[in-house]
């Protein structure tokens, strides 16, 4: 539980062939009502530890709803205070969030939670949102087969979904999904 909000997921792998060994797995988050993320073990599709920071931030924002301190923040969320202020920084530039100077300075967020979603976090901080290099724009296909390769149609697909899912779910969203 943190700030009166739990984060609790159904966390579910399923292996894609017979042999567990093999075949990679497809891993899926789920609530109630329905699948929420789903992708294939594999595929490097980890975000990064400053974006998972960033998230935090701008929710624990969300739930101070006033100014809150960097100090604050680090102890709360547990990040480093020094970590933070380069956080913060791409953050304001954004237009996400934003600093307030002086005695009772600290951060607020710089839009509603409704306006916030986690595409506009992700592209902030991730270097890419794309799951593959199939989707850098240089038209990359190991298999040399652009147009007819199934494997860059079923990427095509997942990107689509992990692109809608992420501009679709708003910091409201992740704050309502227990309640």
């Amino acid at each position: 539980m943190w700030g009166g909000h739990a984060f609790a997921w159904n966390f579910h792998s399923l292996p894609l062939s017979d042999n567990n060994s093999e075949g990679g797995r497809l891993l899926f988050l789920q609530k109630e009502s329905g699948l929420y993320w789903s992708g294939l073990m594999g595929v490097n599709m980890q975000i990064n530890v400053t974006t998972d920071y960033a998230i935090r931030i701008v929710l624990y924002l969300a739930i101070q709803n006033k100014v809150t301190t960097s100090k604050d923040i680090a102890m709360a969320m547990g990040i480093p205070k020094s970590y933070i202020f380069k956080i913060t920084n791409k953050l304001i530039a954004a237009g996400i969030i934003q600093r307030i100077v002086g005695a009772k300075g600290g951060f607020i967020l710089d839009k509603r939670v409704e306006e916030i979603s986690m595409y506009e976090i992700f592209k902030v901080m991730e270097a890419t949102v794309k799951i593959n290099r199939y989707w850098e724009g240089d038209d990359y296909c190991k298999c040399f087969e652009t147009q007819n390769c199934s494997l860059r149609k079923f990427y095509s697909m997942m990107q689509s979904s992990l692109e809608n899912m992420l501009k679709a779910t708003m910091i409201k969203d992740v704050l309502d999904i227990n309640k």
